[in-house]
């Protein structure tokens, strides 16, 4: 009896070892705590959601909005964005733009003057791009991504990869960066 447990539980440690290590896989808590340490970011494994939330005001009404990341599942994980702005809780869904690794930049990187993403290789991030004083939405997609959603950016004028996202007065304005 003794052997056949052992051999039991030789067989299932593989399977233990996956399950602790795959808890944090998609997770960039340890990243951020060296790169990003004041951003308020938390990954909800279960619900595969990259949470942002309470970092930046995007309507100016002097309230931080919220910004996740949710995963679409499937073999090769993707997230579609999600902003609910503080000022009319309206759950603003965007699954034509998602994004392998929603990944910001380092902190430092992004208060540079004349920060470029495009140079920098971001796939996410948020700043002032436009020098209105606001906070803008950087997001680049992948190829994969631009041609599965072609028809959907195109009605958005989107024709690039590089997409820049704006509020203005509760109102989402979608630009090529």
């Amino acid at each position: 009896m003794k052997v056949i447990t052992t051999y039991i539980l030789f067989l299932l440690s593989p399977l233990a070892a996956l399950s602790q290590t795959d808890t944090t896989a998609n997770s960039f808590e340890i990243l951020y705590k060296k790169t990003n340490p004041t951003l308020n970011y938390k990954y909800d494994q279960s619900n595969q959601i990259h949470d942002y939330s309470d970092n930046w005001d995007f309507d100016m009404d002097g309230k931080n909005d919220q910004l996740l990341f949710i995963g679409t599942g499937g073999a090769h994980l993707y997230f579609y964005l999600r902003i609910i702005l503080s000022s009319d809780s309206i759950v603003r869904n965007y699954p034509f733009i998602d994004l392998d690794m929603p990944i910001l930049p380092a902190s430092d990187k992004l208060k540079k003057t004349g920060y470029d993403p495009i140079n920098e290789f971001t796939p996410f991030a948020v700043f002032d791009a436009d020098g209105e004083g606001t906070n803008d939405i950087f997001l680049h997609i992948d190829n994969q991504t631009a041609v599965a959603n072609s028809k959907q950016l195109k009605k958005l004028g989107i024709k690039s990869n590089d997409i820049l996202i704006t509020f203005k007065n509760k109102k989402v304005k979608f630009n090529n960066y």
